[in-house]
């Protein structure tokens, strides 16, 4: 990785909190897998079920659709926004730095370094990269942060052959 060893200071964006948010309650493969195998289920209880069940499928799809939905693309960006806002995460820049066996983080005085081995997993879109920590709580890495000399490439490199793919 070319950025290694380099100290990256960024400021994270509200719109940079609510696409980690965004992405953060995203469903996973697994997830996504998972709940095919329920819409399966009541879909062919919709069609082969008892007259009295077909309601109860018919309404537990579209729940679940619409719920699913709303949290990802209402409920998740409003409450990403408050947070934001409450919390000032814009007045606190963040000093990030990448070294062979994992990376560090400062912000306001106080640093964290993590090893790459106490990464249960990460994940990445085209504007975010989540470091994570523990299942709800990750770092976040704006790409855009690559302006300021940062190889994000090397780095999604760096976590591929160290954390595993990206979930």
């Amino acid at each position: 990785m070319n950025a290694t060893g380099k100290e990256i200071e960024y400021s994270v964006t509200e719109e940079d909190y609510v696409r980690a948010a965004c992405l953060g309650a995203k469903a996973t493969k697994k997830q996504l897998i998972n709940f095919g195998g329920i819409a399966l289920m009541l879909v062919l209880l919709v069609l082969f079920g008892p007259d009295k069940w077909k309601i109860f499928g018919l309404f537990s799809l579209i729940g679940g659709a619409v719920g699913y939905c709303a949290a990802l693309f209402l409920v998740t960006p409003w409450t990403a926004r408050k947070n934001y806002r409450k919390l000032n995460f814009g007045e606190r820049p963040l000093k990030l730095r990448f070294t062979g066996e994992g990376f560090s983080v400062e912000s306001a005085g106080k640093r964290a370094q993590t090893k790459w081995r106490d990464l249960p997993r990460w994940r990445e879109n085209k504007d975010i990269i989540l470091l994570y920590l523990a299942p709800r709580m990750y770092y976040l890495i704006p790409k855009r942060v690559a302006e300021a000399g940062l190889d994000i490439e090397g780095i999604g490199r760096a976590l591929r052959e160290n954390v595993g793919p990206a979930v």
